[in-house]
């Protein structure tokens, strides 16, 4: 009885030991998933320079920026009155030039004197310039495609593809500074009559110079477009389902949509690329603002911001700064579902107007070549966005 008794306490001891060990395994696996957890959010946090998906952050980064700024002061720097009041607020109206722009567009309009000095030259003068793209005036859509000099190979494939346009209402030029391409732009122009380019130098800084180039361009030969669409040539376009989204509109509705970025904040960090100073821009945040890889603007709302432009002082970050001279002008950035700047499977670019991550050629042809399939079958069977 004895022996029996203590068989059974041994093999009680033995299964609390290991109920023991089960629960402190559980714990320790809860515990470091937990951590691992923390770690992989910091670190994407980190590593997402973009600032596009922040909404939880934006508090935090305010706190940072102030800090840079008060660090300023206290090393002895001077910081101006547009500096010092920015801080306090985000009334963005106060970004030079701060000044009533309806009156001011107003004047310019009528061609009246304005006794305004130009803070935001553009003293560039055309290189190419395709001014006859728009004629006859039965233009009702122009399409902007901003592209780096080097990038041949992409204005090539959209040549080919969702560029390939015989419908006389939409024209498509390309957007390029200038570079040590320049004689082979110049040759491939000759060829399709479809570049736009100034003489500032092609690189990434001068993005903002570039869309300025568009908008004139484009207010000046092609005013009688109803629309433009501004993209980068790592976009693909579904150009009936554009076409489409268009026709419904109203008629006379201002329009600048795209994919709405409604709480990004500058960022300070001058390793990066979309590093801006405290000194070029000392708010806090951005106003409201559309990702610049594809926006679509009413021709009405490019003529103001092209008029305006010289009076709004220059920032390299051009989406932001778009979205700066809109807030300045009081016009709306609407957000479009139908416009992404994330990559889309053939499947999802079906519904869409506009996506990003096309730069590899091949995948643009694939999608292009999977749409123009999905297009004959609504043409065999009698249904919407048919494309023959």
């Amino acid at each position: 009885m004895v022996r029996i008794k203590r068989k059974y306490t041994c093999l009680l001891k033995a299964s609390l030991y290991i109920l023991y060990l089960l629960v402190s395994i559980y714990i320790f696996q809860t515990l470091f998933r937990a951590n691992y957890s923390m770690a992989e959010h910091k670190s994407n946090l980190l590593q997402n320079k973009t600032f596009r998906d922040i909404q939880i952050q934006t508090a935090s980064v305010i706190r940072k920026n102030s800090a840079v700024i008060l660090k300023e002061k206290t090393v002895g720097k001077k910081v101006d009155t547009f500096i010092e009041l920015s801080r306090k607020s985000n009334n963005f109206h106060q970004y030079p030039l701060d000044l009533n722009f309806k009156d001011l567009l107003d004047k310019l309009k009528k061609k009246e004197q304005v006794y305004v000095k130009e803070i935001n030259p553009h003293p560039f003068h055309y290189i190419l310039n395709p001014n006859k793209k728009c004629q006859p005036s039965e233009t009702l859509l122009i399409i902007l495609v901003k592209s780096a000099a080097n990038h041949t190979n992409n204005r090539e494939a959209i040549r080919k593809t969702w560029g390939n346009i015989t419908d006389h209402s939409t024209k498509i030029v390309f957007l390029i500074g200038s570079s040590e391409f320049d004689r082979d732009i110049i040759r491939e122009n000759g060829h399709f009559h479809d570049i736009v380019q100034e003489n500032f130098q092609d690189v990434y800084w001068n993005n903002t110079h570039k869309t300025i180039m568009g908008f004139n361009w484009a207010t000046t030969y092609c005013s009688e477009a109803r629309h433009l669409l501004f993209v980068d040539d790592d976009y693909y376009v579904n150009l009936p389902n554009l076409h489409y989204f268009l026709q419904h509109l109203d008629r006379n509705a201002s329009l600048f949509s795209g994919f709405l970025l409604p709480l990004s904040v500058p960022f300070r960090d001058i390793s990066s690329k979309w590093y801006v100073s405290i000194k070029d821009y000392p708010f806090h945040k951005y106003p409201p603002y559309l990702a610049g890889g594809a926006v679509m603007v009413s021709m009405d709302v490019a003529q103001k911001m092209a008029a305006a432009f010289p009076y709004i002082k220059y920032m390299v970050i051009d989406d932001a700064y778009l979205g700066i001279v809109a807030y300045k002008l009081g016009i709306r950035a609407s957000r479009n579902g139908k416009i992404s700047d994330k990559h889309c499977q053939f499947w999802r670019m079906r519904a869409k107007i506009a996506c990003h991550g096309f730069g590899n050629v091949t995948n643009l042809f694939q999608t292009h070549n999977h749409l123009k399939e999905i297009a004959a079958k609504n043409c065999q069977n009698g249904e919407p966005f048919c494309v023959k």
